[in-house]
């Protein structure tokens, strides 16, 4: 009797069009002409440009958020949340870890780091599924503050900087339909008007536009994107809805000319580029695959890392477990895919230097472990220097 058909991965099917500028940009191909193109692609998936080195192993739950930052002392740090209703703080360097902070009631939905102009010290910041906002202090671990912040599931936390690099405010999305800025010393709300929606915000991303200025953008679960002025809470454009599922995860970057991107990935298994500064849709990436598993390409989380020639690249990470790299400027896939890593599920990807100067991708995954990955050799030779 014949065993199951293995399952088969086609490659990357990307369909881009680049203009004299580099920018993505939709063929706009009929379905049935993409499925055509899909089925054509080669059965053999290409080796990936990243290899695992590490698995990181301390919670007893899906871990569901990470994210990369310095110590008081300048050590590079990762700090994990996750459906145990913990925070874990590990060394980068090896994967040591450090801590484990309690205190959430519901799980931690996600986290990011702050350092604050009162004391310049590094603190924590968390969310939780229940609405509520925790701040916790680096040097111990202990709890300084609790804010419930909304009312319904907090599912993104990002930051406000000030020219120094301390906390200005602190930025919250939320599963109750809003975004809102507090005092990152007081938890107090600051006071701009909540960015309020039409749809639950499933994801939120700071950056800093020409002159200082900063902006915010949401990614909302009725497939749209809001971007808003920070100082003010005025929207810079209408809600932009080029995608057709829900807006998982989101991030941003400046490009070497200094113009502003914001990435965003979606269930509709795409991957799509932004104007920070004005909202215009700037291209797109689709990926096809052939598999038994439902939905295992919709995009969960996204990041933005630095190749070893010095060049920026998108990295995102999938249901089914698998980890891609894009090239920024033309949408293009670099290499084949990494994984699937088993069934686990990458719920969130963070960058960080390790302790050979080389970047390193940290993926929080739902089989309760943190996959480390380095960018992977050939005959001495990384990718973007081959």
């Amino acid at each position: 009797m014949r065993g199951p058909r293995p399952l088969v991965e086609l490659a990357a099917v990307v369909v881009v069009n680049t203009d004299v500028k580099g920018a993505w940009r939709d063929e706009a191909l009929p379905q049935a002409v993409r499925g055509q193109l899909a089925y054509q692609a080669l059965l053999v998936q290409p080796e990936g440009p990243l290899e695992e080195v590490h698995r990181i192993k301390g919670h007893s739950d899906r871990v569901l958020c990470v994210s990369e930052y310095r110590s008081d002392a300048g050590e590079a740090r990762l700090v994990t949340g996750g459906r145990d209703k913990t925070l874990c703080r590990w060394k980068a360097e090896d994967g040591a870890r450090v801590s484990v902070m309690s205190g959430h009631d519901s799980k931690v939905m996600c986290v990011t780091s702050m350092r604050l102009a009162l004391d310049q010290r590094v603190y924590l910041v968390s969310g939780d599924d229940g609405g509520t906002m925790r701040v916790w202090g680096d040097s111990d671990g202990s709890c300084v503050r609790v804010v419930r912040v909304h009312r319904d599931s907090m599912y993104g936390v990002a930051c406000v900087l000030a020219p120094d690099g301390s906390a200005r405010s602190v930025v919250t999305a939320s599963e109750d339909g809003t975004v809102r800025l507090w005092h990152p010393e007081t938890g107090d709300a600051v006071a701009v008007a909540a960015m309020r929606c039409e749809a639950k915000v499933t994801c939120v991303s700071t950056y800093c536009g020409e002159g200082g200025r900063w902006f915010i953008a949401a990614g909302l679960r009725d497939t749209s994107i809001r971007f808003w002025d920070a100082e003010t809470g005025q929207a810079l454009c209408p809600p932009r809805r080029e995608h057709t599922g829900r807006v998982q995860c989101i991030t941003s970057f400046t490009r070497s000319d200094g113009r502003v991107r914001v990435v965003t990935g979606s269930w509709d298994s795409t991957l799509r580029m932004w104007n920070g500064l004005t909202g215009e849709a700037t291209g797109v990436a689709t990926r096809r695959v052939l598999t038994r598993r439902r939905n295992p390409d919709c995009v969960a989380a996204v990041a933005v890392a630095t190749l070893p020639n010095g060049e920026p690249c998108v990295v995102s990470g999938h249901y089914g477990g698998a980890v891609r790299v894009w090239d920024p400027e033309t949408g293009a896939a670099i290499g084949g895919v990494v994984g699937p890593l088993g069934t686990k599920c990458i719920n969130a990807l963070a960058v960080y230097t390790g302790p050979d100067g080389q970047q390193r991708l940290a993926a929080a995954c739902s089989d309760w472990k943190v996959s480390v990955f380095a960018w992977r050799t050939r005959n001495g030779l990384a990718p973007g220097e081959e």
